[in-house]
């Protein structure tokens, strides 16, 4: 059944689209039921062609979803890309700027200002994790992911939620409850100017 508007709201319907896994080579299918979406841009920032390929393909078979470019995290022209293309959210691989993540976040939303950054990576350290959150990352999503847990987090971020996985979120609330502590307390807890934690985690 082809894409319906649904009034002034700007929303569409997405009707059981058959997409595969975009990790490992797997053809594993799905349906996405009926629901309604905004017509979303999205940015891929990644160090793997293959993966930025498969994923362009899987997600031109949803309805209303551009992938409006991509780039790889040392692309000299990457600033320009994010401006051409105006994102909605933007997808970046962590892992390959972990050493410099809060600058590269900052670079990212300097050049697309109204985009919602999101990790797609394959590593899982809860570390990164809770620099990502700090940079401004709203999600958390491995590269060894359904492909409709990629999609379920965008729209949650899109709609100025987040999605991180549980041992993410657990690591992230207790060194932001540390760093609650440092203010009653005065104690040395808090992130040091690489967005890493002064005092780790249990």
């Amino acid at each position: 059944m082809p894409s319906e508007g649904h009034g002034a709201l700007g929303h569409y319907f997405i009707c059981r689209s058959e997409i595969r896994s975009f990790t490992r080579g797997q053809s594993r299918g799905f349906h996405v039921d009926c629901f309604a979406v905004e017509a979303m841009k999205i940015f891929l920032i990644d160090d793997n062609q293959v993966l930025v390929d498969a994923l362009c393909l899987a997600l031109s078979r949803l309805a209303n979803i551009t992938v409006v470019g991509s780039a790889k995290p040392g692309d000299s022209g990457i600033e320009y890309l994010l401006r051409a293309g105006d994102p909605d959210i933007v997808t970046v691989d962590v892992g390959a700027v972990a050493d410099e993540l809060m600058p590269f976040a900052a670079t990212v939303v300097g050049a697309a200002p109204r985009a919602k950054l999101m990790a797609l990576t394959g590593r899982q350290d809860r570390e990164l994790a809770v620099r990502a959150a700090t940079a401004g990352f709203d999600g958390w999503v491995s590269k060894t992911s359904l492909m409709e847990t990629f999609t379920t987090a965008m729209f949650a971020v899109r709609h100025d939620g987040a999605w991180f996985p549980p041992a993410q979120v657990t690591a992230i609330i207790q060194q932001f409850r540390a760093n609650a502590k440092t203010s009653i307390d005065g104690s040395a807890h808090g992130f040091d100017k690489n967005g890493i934690p002064c005092r780790a985690y249990s």
